[in-house]
C-alpha cells in the first residue's frame, strides 16, 4: 500500500505557493449552454423564483424576449466579455414592448443548489452592473454631475438560507458593496453593464448547507439596467499541514488537487498535492 510521507524537505518545497492554495466546494460556469437551448436555460439543480409579469411566455421566448434569469453567450454589445468561459447568467431590464412584454417591478431571483460548506469558505462570482442606473437618473444633474438624492431604483442583493428556502438574509448587495463608496460623477463614468469581481466571506456558516440566490430587484420606469453573474465558486483554503495517512480511505471518495486547487486525476509520485475526503482536506505527498 502506497503511505503519504511527510518529510522536512517536502514542506520546504511546498513554499509560499501552499499557502495560497485553495479547494473548491462549489463552481458554477454557465458553460452548458447552448444556441439550441433558447433564451429560458439555467443550469441544472438551479432554481428561478420570478415576479409574474417577468416570467416569459412561450410567444416572448419564441421572439427572444425574456426578463427573467437566463443563460446566454457573452458579447461586448453595451458590456464587457466575461473573463470565465464564453456563457454567463444574464438579467435584462423590464420595458414595455411587442409580444406582451410589459415594464413592471422585478424581484427575480437565480437560486443555487444546496452547498455544504466546509470551513473558512469564500463566495467569489463576477459581477456586471452599471453604477449609474442604481441611482434614480431622474435626480442626475448633467450640470454639477451629481444626484440631488441618491434613491436606490435598481440593485442585487446575495442572499442565503440555511433552512431550504424557508428564511433568507442578505449577505452581500452592489449598492452597499461598490457604489455606496464612490462619487457621483464615478457613478456617471461607469454607465454601462461593467466588469468587477467580488468576494464574499462564508466562514460564519461553516459546516452548514445552504443555498444561494443572486437577487436582482428593480423599480419600474425607464431607468435601471440589466446585470450579470458569472464564475460564481465557493473555496476554503487547503489543510496548512502535510500529514501521514493511509492512502485508502473505504468510507469516503478520494478528490487529488494540485497546490493551485485544480482536480487532477492522481497525484506524482513524490510532489506535494492536495487530497479531499469528503469534507477533510490534507496536503500530501505521495509515495
Amino acid at each position: 500500500m502506497r503511505k503519504l510521507l511527510l518529510t522536512l524537505a517536502a514542506a520546504a518545497t511546498i513554499g509560499a505557493a501552499a499557502e495560497e492554495a485553495r479547494v473548491q466546494t462549489f463552481y458554477e460556469g454557465f458553460e452548458d449552454y447552448t444556441e439550441a437551448l433558447g433564451l429560458n436555460w439555467i443550469p441544472e439543480g438551479w432554481t428561478e423564483k420570478n415576479t409574474p409579469e417577468a416570467i416569459p411566455t412561450a410567444e416572448q421566448l419564441r421572439h427572444n424576449c425574456n426578463n427573467s434569469w437566463f443563460v446566454y453567450m457573452s458579447s461586448n454589445f453595451y458590456q464587457d466579455m466575461t473573463t470565465d468561459g464564453l456563457m454567463e447568467a444574464f438579467i435584462h431590464f423590464g420595458y414595455d414592448g411587442d409580444y406582451g412584454i410589459v415594464d413592471a417591478d422585478q424581484d427575480e431571483w437565480l437560486i443555487t443548489p444546496a452547498i455544504k460548506l466546509a470551513s473558512q469558505e469564500t463566495l467569489h462570482f463576477i459581477h456586471q452592473a452599471d453604477a449609474s442606473e442604481v441611482y434614480d437618473f431622474d435626480k442626475f444633474s448633467y450640470s454639477t454631475y451629481t444626484y440631488s438624492s441618491r434613491d436606490i431604483i435598481c440593485n442585487m442583493h446575495v442572499m442565503l438560507t440555511t433552512d431550504g428556502g424557508e428564511t433568507w438574509s442578505s449577505i452581500w448587495n452592489f449598492e452597499n458593496a461598490y457604489t455606496a463608496g464612490i462619487s457621483d460623477r464615478q457613478c456617471y463614468n461607469e454607465s454601462g453593464l461593467m466588469l468587477r469581481n467580488f468576494d464574499v466571506d462564508l466562514s460564519a456558516y461553516s459546516g452548514r448547507t445552504v443555498q444561494l440566490a443572486f437577487r436582482y430587484w428593480r423599480t419600474k420606469g425607464r431607468h435601471g439596467n440589466s446585470m450579470i453573474v458569472d464564475g460564481v465558486t465557493i473555496d476554503h483554503p487547503a489543510s496548512g499541514g502535510i500529514g501521514d495517512i493511509a492512502a485508502d480511505y473505504p468510507e469516503a471518495p478520494v478528490e487529488y488537487f494540485n497546490l493551485q486547487g485544480v482536480r487532477i486525476a492522481a497525484p506524482t509520485s513524490g510532489m506535494p498535492c492536495l487530497r479531499r475526503t469528503g469534507t477533510k482536506v490534507e496536503k500530501v505527498i505521495v509515495r
